[in-house]
C-alpha cells in the first residue's frame, strides 16, 4: 500500500460515498476504505436475517414474517425532497442512472391528539380541519407572499428584510394563531424546534418555498420521493460513480489508522500493517473519536407491520411530523413509514420507524406517542445512537469529520453537512443551481412506473407525462415516480456548467490478492495475435432488452417465463430459473440484459429464445439480475471495454447460434465474467459497457455472472 493519493475516505456512509464520487470526478485520486464488508456504514441498508444479528443476537426472524432477502430495512430512514438539494446533486453527477425512485404516498401532522394530511391540493386545503375558515384567509395570504417572495426582486419583499426581520415578526404580520403557526414550521418548513421563530424569516420562507416546488414536481399527496429497495442503494450508487472515475475501493480493513506528522497534518492511514500515503482524510465521527464532541442522542424504533399507519389514507409509504409542542416536547417526533410498494419488505408487510432527539435518561419511552400511532406490530426494535459532531480544524490537520446523521426524516440537513464538506476541502462552491422546475418547462419526457403496487388498489404499468408550465402554476402531476436520468442533461436541468469528463475505464481495485487469467491479460494488449477471451466476448449477442411482461411455467415451479423486448420485431419468449430468488412483481417492465445468440431450447413446452444474465453469490443462494442503466435503449448491444473504446472502434458482427454452441464461446467466457468491489461487471479489466454507463448488479460483489 505504498501509493499516494490525495484523499483517503474512511467509511461508506452516504455522506461519505457522495463525497467520494464528486472529489472523484473533480479529477483527485481517492482511496476509499471501510473496516465493514457491506456499504453504508450506519446508513445501510439491513435484509431481516441482518436484522434480527443486529437486534436480537443469534436469534432466527420467525417465519410468518416472509423472505429475509425481501427486506431492506434502513438504519437511517429519510425521505428526499423532490426538488431538493440531494436531487440536485444526484442529477449534477448523474448517479440516476444506477437507481429508480417513486414518490412518497402521504405527508402527515399530528395536530390535537389526531394525524391530519397536509394539504396537497385546493380541496383538500379547503376541506381541512387544520385551520378554521378565517384562518385559512389569513394564512392564504401569507402563503401568496411566501410563493411571490424572491430573494432578487425588492418589489416582492413588501419593505421587510427578511434576512433581519425574524420569522416571528414575519408571521405576526399576517395574524396566525398558535397552531397555524405550529402546522407551517414544523410541518412545511420542516424546522426541528422552534428555535427558528427567533432567527431571520429568509431560511424559513426558503424551506417553504421548497416544501411547494417540491409538491409541484410530481402529483401526489406529498413531496418526497424515494428510492426502490432502500436508502442502502444510495451510498452504493455514489461508490459506483467514485469507481467509475478512477476510485479505488478496499472493503472489510480493520483498524484504519489516520496518521500524523509532527505538525499534526495527516500523512497517511495504515491497515494490516501497510499505509497509504495521502494529503487530506475524509471520515465519519467513529474514525477520529478523538477529534468529535458528542451532541446529544437519537431515539429510534423500527417496527415491522402487516397494515399501514392508521388514519393515513392506508398509504403505502409515508411520514408524520409530531411537532414539540404537540407532545409537550423540545423537539420534534417523527413517523417513517414504507413498504413492499418501494420494495423494502414483502407484499402485505410494512416498515415504520419512530425517531426523535433523546431527552431523558429514559428514551425508549420518549417513543411511546409515536409507537400508539402504529397500531398492532409483528415485531418491534428499539436503537439508541449518539451524535457526535467535528471539534478540529481542517485546514490545520486536513481532517475532514462529517456530522452523524439527526433524527429527521428528511435529507436537506445530511446534503448541506455534504456541501460545507466539499467547499472545505476542494475550496470552491459546487454549482447545483439548476432550476428544477423551469429546466421542465414546455418538456416533455415519458417516464416508466415500475411496479403497480401503489395504494387506492394500484396503479398500472404505463407512460406516465411529466409536464410543466411555469414556477407560480404547476400543474398537478401524476403521482406514482419514475424518477431517472436523462441523456441531454443540459436540456432538462438548465445547467450552463460544463459536463463532467467522459466515463473513463475502472481501475483495477488495490488488493495484494488481485489476479489475472493469462488469457486476460494477453487480451488487454490490442496488438495481440492470439485469439483471447474479449474477442470470444465479442462473439455474444448481448443485448439491452426490457421485460414486457412475466408468469410463472404452468409446467415448471422453477421457471418463470418472460416476454422480452430487444430491439427486434417481435419480443423474444425467455424460460428463467428466477423463482426461488427473485419475487414475480420484481420481473414486471424492467430493463435487463440478454444474451440473445444462443440456440433456442425446448422448456417444458416452451421454446426459450435466449438468456437472462445475472449475477450470484458463490453459494447461489442470491441470485441478482444485471441491471442496464435507465438510459440504455432496449436492443442496443452491450459490448466490454470503456465508453473510449467503443468509439473508436466497431464491434464484429456476434456469431450465429451454432458456432457459439460449436465452438463452446460462452462455455469459454462465462468463467471470467465477475462483478468487482462496486458491484461493476467486468471481463478482466473490460467493463460491460452500453451507450448511457456500466452494467451492473444492485449488491453482489466480487460475484460470478452467468
Amino acid at each position: 500500500m505504498d501509493e499516494e493519493y490525495d484523499v483517503i475516505v474512511l467509511g461508506t456512509g452516504l455522506k461519505e460515498c457522495i463525497l467520494s464520487g464528486l472529489l472523484s470526478v473533480d479529477g483527485l485520486k481517492v482511496l476509499h476504505m471501510d473496516r465493514n464488508d457491506y456499504y453504508g456504514g450506519e446508513s445501510t441498508s439491513l435484509n431481516l436475517i441482518q436484522l434480527w444479528k443486529r437486534f436480537r443476537g443469534n436469534d432466527k426472524p420467525p417465519a410468518h414474517l416472509g423472505s429475509s432477502r425481501d427486506y431492506n430495512v434502513d438504519m437511517i430512514p429519510k425521505f428526499m425532497m423532490a426538488n431538493g438539494t440531494l436531487v440536485r446533486v444526484l442529477i449534477h453527477t448523474d448517479v440516476t442512472k444506477y437507481l429508480y425512485f417513486k414518490a412518497v404516498d402521504g405527508s402527515f401532522v399530528y395536530n390535537k391528539g389526531k394525524i391530519h394530511k397536509v394539504p396537497a391540493t385546493d380541496m383538500e386545503a379547503l376541506k381541512s380541519p387544520l385551520m378554521g375558515i378565517f384562518e385559512k384567509r389569513r394564512a392564504r395570504k401569507f402563503f401568496i407572499y411566501v410563493q411571490d417572495y424572491d430573494e432578487k426582486d425588492p418589489k416582492t419583499h413588501d419593505g421587510m428584510d427578511l434576512t433581519r426581520v425574524t420569522t416571528r415578526e414575519l408571521i405576526a404580520k399576517y395574524g396566525l394563531d398558535d397552531n397555524t403557526v405550529d402546522f407551517i414550521g414544523h410541518a412545511l418548513a420542516l424546522q426541528r424546534d422552534d428555535r427558528y421563530l427567533n432567527e431571520p424569516a429568509l431560511d424559513t420562507v426558503k424551506r417553504m418555498k421548497l416544501y411547494a416546488e417540491s409538491l409541484a414536481r410530481f402529483q401526489g399527496g406529498s413531496p418526497y420521493i424515494y428510492p426502490l429497495y432502500g436508502l442502502g442503494e444510495l451510498p452504493q450508487a455514489f461508490a459506483r460513480l467514485s469507481a467509475v472515475y478512477g476510485g479505488t475501493y478496499m472493503l472489510n480493513k480493520p483498524e484504519c489508522k489516520v496518521e500524523f506528522n509532527e505538525e499534526g497534518k495527516v500523512v497517511g492511514v495504515t491497515s494490516e500493517g501497510e499505509t497509504a500515503k495521502c494529503k487530506k482524510v475524509v471520515c465519519d465521527p467513529s474514525y477520529l473519536q478523538n477529534k468529535v464532541r458528542k451532541v446529544g442522542k437519537v431515539a429510534r424504533a423500527i417496527a415491522i407491520m402487516s397494515h399501514p399507519i392508521p388514519n393515513t389514507n392506508d398509504s403505502h409509504s409515508v411520514q408524520v411530523i409530531l411537532p414539540q409542542k404537540q407532545l409537550g416536547r423540545q423537539s420534534d417526533m417523527y413517523l417513517f413509514c414504507c413498504s413492499y410498494s418501494h420494495n423494502v419488505a414483502p407484499k402485505g408487510k410494512f416498515i415504520a420507524f419512530v425517531s426523535t432527539d433523546a431527552e431523558t435518561d429514559n428514551p425508549e419511552s420518549e417513543l411511546k406517542p409515536g409507537i400508539d400511532l402504529l397500531g398492532p406490530v409483528d415485531e418491534i426494535f428499539f436503537d439508541i445512537y449518539d451524535r457526535y459532531e467535528p471539534v478540529n480544524e481542517p485546514t490545520l490537520d486536513n481532517c475532514f469529520i462529517s456530522t452523524s446523521y439527526d433524527a429527521t426524516t428528511h435529507f436537506e440537513s445530511t446534503v448541506v453537512d455534504v456541501l460545507n464538506m466539499y467547499t472545505l476541502i476542494t475550496g470552491k462552491v459546487l454549482d447545483l443551481s439548476v432550476d428544477l422546475s423551469a429546466a421542465t418547462a414546455n418538456l416533455l419526457f415519458k417516464a416508466k412506473t415500475l411496479t403497480g403496487t401503489g395504494t387506492g388498489g394500484g396503479v398500472g404499468v404505463g407512460h406516465l407525462q411529466f409536464l410543466c408550465s411555469s414556477p407560480h402554476h404547476l400543474p398537478w402531476l401524476p403521482r406514482l415516480l419514475a424518477f431517472q436520468h436523462h441523456r441531454n442533461h443540459d436540456a432538462i436541468t438548465g445547467s450552463t456548467s460544463t459536463r463532467p469528463p467522459p466515463r473513463m475505464p475502472l481501475r483495477r481495485p488495490f488488493s495484494s490478492s488481485s489476479t489475472e487469467s493469462p488469457e486476460l491479460s494477453s487480451s488487454s494488449s490490442s496488438s495481440s495475435s492470439s485469439f483471447s477471451i474479449k474477442d470470444a466476448a465479442d462473439m455474444l449477442d448481448i443485448r439491452v432488452g426490457r421485460i414486457l411482461k412475466a408468469w410463472r411455467h404452468e409446467e415448471a415451479d422453477s421457471l418463470y417465463v418472460e416476454e422480452v423486448d430487444v430491439g427486434e420485431a417481435e419480443p423474444r419468449i425467455i424460460c428463467s430459473g428466477l423463482v426461488n430468488y427473485i419475487p414475480l412483481h420484481h420481473l414486471q417492465d424492467i430493463k435487463v440484459v440478454v444474451l440473445a445468440n444462443l440456440k433456442p431450447r425446448n422448456m417444458r413446452g416452451v421454446k426459450s429464445s435466449g438468456m437472462l444474465m445475472a449475477a450470484s453469490d458463490a453459494s447461489h443462494d442470491n441470485v441478482e439480475l444485471l441491471l442496464p442503466p435507465q438510459d440504455s435503449i432496449p436492443g442496443e448491444r452491450i459490448w466490454f471495454g470503456s465508453q473510449l473504446n467503443q468509439e473508436n472502434q466497431t464491434l464484429p458482427s456476434p456469431a450465429t447460434p451454432n458456432q457459439i454452441q460449436k465452438k463452446k464461446v460462452w462455455e469459454l467466457v462465462q468463467p471470467h465474467l465477475k462483478t468487482n468491489d462496486s458491484c461493476i461487471v467486468i471481463l478482466g479489466d473490460h467493463v460491460m459497457q452500453t451507450s448511457a454507463g456500466a452494467v451492473l448488479c444492485r449488491s453482489l460483489k466480487n460475484a460470478n455472472v452467468s
